[in-house]
């Protein structure tokens, strides 16, 4: 299939440095999509948010196995 007018063909790049204004969730999922490789700082906001997050992730899950090793008698930290 050719191009629709004329001039140069449409080229891609093979990787892609950003500054941190780029670092959003939708450029990114832009650039993976079209397979172009990219390095983009993340900004401090959104990586301190990231690390919130995975920390409550983490204490949810350690406090559904309590809650599982509780539920069967004799099956509890040893003291």
């Amino acid at each position: 299939m050719g191009r629709a007018g004329p001039g140069r063909p449409r080229t891609k790049p093979d990787s892609l440095a950003a500054d941190k204004g780029y670092s959003n969730t939708p450029c990114r999922i832009y650039l993976r999509r079209r397979g172009i490789r990219h390095v983009i700082l993340e900004k401090v906001d959104s990586q301190a948010a990231r690390l919130r997050r995975r920390a409550v992730q983490e204490a949810e899950h350690r406090g559904a196995g309590d809650q599982q090793a509780q539920a069967v008698p004799g099956c509890g930290y040893p003291l």
